[in-house]
């Protein structure tokens, strides 16, 4: 038995991003498999990241829809192979509601993610999330980041 043509791959990637964008959790579910898991990085240390159910994980995107209401996803690259779909892609939206304990700011702010999806009889099996959440976070107002400058002499 063959796997998925790297097109299947690609319109199963295109198809995950335009139901995020919907705010479609039902069809999100849809396109997961029962026993779905994704793995989400929770605290500093990416290589620790927390296993999510489908519940949990939509829960998760509820809350950052919430502070960001007009959030967007645009796909920057959508790479197929096997059974993965990787989609690169830029989020963006206005922080207009609380951001776990961050206060909205009005800004629009916009950060780089990276899915990989592992996908297993034409549905999504596996996730995992790498997400700019320093990007995030410096543009929230929630930490500063120090710049540091080069002198001409010194470099």
């Amino acid at each position: 038995m063959s796997g998925p043509t790297r097109n299947e791959l690609q319109a199963i990637g295109r198809r995950y991003v335009e139901l995020t964008n919907a705010r479609d959790y039902d069809g999100l579910d849809e396109l997961r498999t029962a026993d779905f898991v994704a793995h989400v990085p929770r605290d500093a240390t990416v290589s620790r990241a927390e296993p999510m159910h489908r519940d949990t994980l939509n829960k998760d995107l509820r809350m950052i829809v919430g502070a960001f209401p007009d959030l967007h996803s645009e796909v920057e690259d959508l790479i197929a192979d096997a059974d993965r779909v990787v989609v690169r892609n830029r989020l963006s939206g206005t922080h207009s509601g609380n951001l776990g304990g961050i206060a909205a700011t009005g800004h629009t702010i916009a950060w780089d993610t990276v899915q990989i999806l592992r996908v297993a009889d034409g549905k999504i099996a596996e996730a995992w999330f790498v997400t700019d959440t320093l990007a995030l976070l410096r543009q929230a107002g929630a930490i500063s980041v120090l710049v540091a400058t080069v002198e001409p002499d010194m470099a």
